[in-house]
């Protein structure tokens, strides 16, 4: 074997092992207790500062309304994202007829939500891709319907 094919296998071993070290590991999904917080945290946020602000500040990618695999969520009465910090093309459209694999309407159920209450659904996870049970806890601030949501096992 030459030296320059030696120099070749050698320099993508290092970079395989620095690739590794650099990647984060997952982190453990967060539990439903946490999403209910976050929710309650950021319905506190939207009576304090209104909506509109409100909106600003979940739509931030670096926001105190992301951590982990949780985010907040704002939808209106009517199913249109006023808030999507994960997928922010989803602001401004809407999503009331978004039905999980089971056919349970979760955007209509958010609307649905009169003061606080959770919605359970189906979901894709974002890593293992399998689909799981997850549920949002829903807080309806006249008519500004935030939401975190958190996998669970049934």
């Amino acid at each position: 074997m030459t030296h320059f094919v030696k120099s070749i296998r050698m320099f993508t071993i290092m970079l395989a092992f620095v690739c590794l070290a650099i990647t984060p590991a997952r982190a453990e999904d967060s539990t439903p207790e946490q999403a209910q917080a976050m929710a309650e945290k950021a319905a506190a946020y939207v009576r304090e500062h209104g909506p509109e602000a409100a909106a600003i500040e979940f739509n931030k990618a670096e926001s105190e309304f992301i951590e982990n695999d949780l985010y907040v969520f704002v939808v209106d009465k009517e199913g249109v994202f006023l808030a999507h910090p994960i997928k922010p093309a989803l602001v401004g459209k809407n999503m009331i007829a978004l039905k999980d694999v089971e056919g349970t309407p979760l955007i209509k159920l958010f609307t649905e939500v009169e003061g606080e209450a959770w919605v359970p659904y189906k979901w894709p996870h974002p890593v293992t891709k399998k689909i799981l049970p997850k549920k949002s806890y829903i807080i309806n601030v006249d008519g500004f319907i935030l939401g975190v949501g958190a996998y669970y096992q049934e």
